[in-house]
């Protein structure tokens, strides 16, 4: 194991909080950093760990910052603006990057960078959070289950206390994206809002529609399937929905109403500071895989709080990936198993088969609390 110190970036931020409370009460010192001196410093007081205050946009600053320190995450989004930079300077100053993204440029870019991460002895990690690895692992586990699969769909359902200002302005990227699926090995448009789908889940039916989120990508690269569809329960499916989200795309496209609704969506997540809630709510993953011949195979994930679960994988990859000596890119579930899920704690898994028992659920796995 590594004697540097790691790094947490975006650490002033929601997410990044969380982050850095659920390091330390596991007895990590993590070096803070950031771009907002004041938040930093008081965050660092408060936890009693170094901070540093860095920009981005400076590349040689970054590279600077990350010469001393072994690991590098990354919890400042929307990560389609942070993760290249970050990457970058992990490749020069030779210390592992993960990251919470779930947006599918950043594996693009981890994923193009992976023989200079192993030339340079580091591994690129992004996806580390609840909803990539959540479904990266179940993804892994159906498609072990069934080797021959050529489709694949997934999803993870969060439950959310609040909702951090960083996953809401992903979302308004992947509108202005625009709908997508993955067909024969390629990423495909879809037209947004279209295409949902009724899935029984431990808590009752829900409604799922495909979205563009970095599952396209992870999954992808977890399994090999070549057909790979993401889901939401967030997502309306109406004809109204579908009329609104092309208007809405049109105008998130133009610079100056994008940066007025992030602005918007700072002032009104800066304030939320509360722990999560997280008695007695669920969130959940979703994975169904088939084979040409109409075999299939499904499984899910119960697991707690969004952002609670997020900062505890995070927190227990960095762990992982600090003690081993993985070079090169990786999603979750390939660089630490399709069971890296339940190193968390509180997490229950089911399976369902066409062969298997009356009851639709079979419980297999579980432990303790997240």
């Amino acid at each position: 194991m590594s004697e540097k110190p790691w790094m947490l970036y975006g650490a002033g931020g929601y997410t990044g909080t969380l982050i850095a409370e659920r390091a330390v009460a596991s007895g990590h010192r993590p070096i803070l950093a950031g771009r907002s001196p004041v938040a930093l410093e008081a965050l660092a007081t408060r936890l009693g760990v170094p901070y540093r205050v860095i920009d981005l946009g400076d590349h040689d600053a970054i590279v600077a910052g990350l010469r001393d320190v072994s690991l590098v995450c990354n919890a400042a989004g929307p990560f389609e603006n942070t993760s290249a930079p970050m990457i970058q300077a992990a490749l020069e100053a030779r210390c592992h990057y993960v990251d919470i993204a779930n947006e599918i440029p950043v594996f693009q870019m981890a994923q193009a960078a992976d023989a200079s991460a192993q030339a340079a002895g580091i591994a690129l990690i992004p996806g580390v959070g609840f909803g990539v690895t959540v479904s990266n692992c179940l993804a892994r586990f159906v498609s072990s289950l069934l080797p021959d699969a050529v489709n694949l769909d997934c999803a993870s359902v969060a439950y959310a206390a609040h909702r951090g200002a960083g996953v809401l302005k992903t979302a308004i990227g992947l509108i202005i994206e625009g709908g997508m699926v993955r067909r024969l090995g390629q990423l495909t448009p879809w037209p947004l809002g279209t295409g949902a789908i009724q899935i029984a889940f431990p808590d009752g039916d829900r409604t799922l529609t495909p979205i563009p989120t970095g599952d396209l990508e992870a999954a992808y690269w977890a399994t090999g399937i070549p057909n790979v569809t993401a889901y939401s329960a967030d997502l309306p499916a109406t004809a109204a929905a579908r009329i609104g989200f092309a208007l809405v795309r049109q105008g998130l496209k133009r610079p100056s109403i994008r940066r007025f609704v992030e602005r918007r969506i700072e002032r009104k997540t800066q304030n939320v500071t509360s722990p999560p809630e997280t008695v007695n709510r669920h969130s959940y993953g979703w994975a169904r895989a088939s084979n040409a011949a109409g075999e299939t195979v499904e499984a899910w994930l119960q697991l707690g709080e969004g952002y609670a679960a997020t900062a505890a994988l995070a927190v227990r990859a960095i762990e992982r990936l600090i003690a081993s000596d993985l070079k090169g890119a990786f999603t979750p579930a390939a660089a630490f198993g399709a069971d890296f899920i339940f190193e968390i704690g509180e997490v229950k898994r089911w399976i369902s088969q066409p062969e298997s028992a009356d009851d639709q659920y079979s419980s297999v796995r579980g432990a303790s609390t997240i």
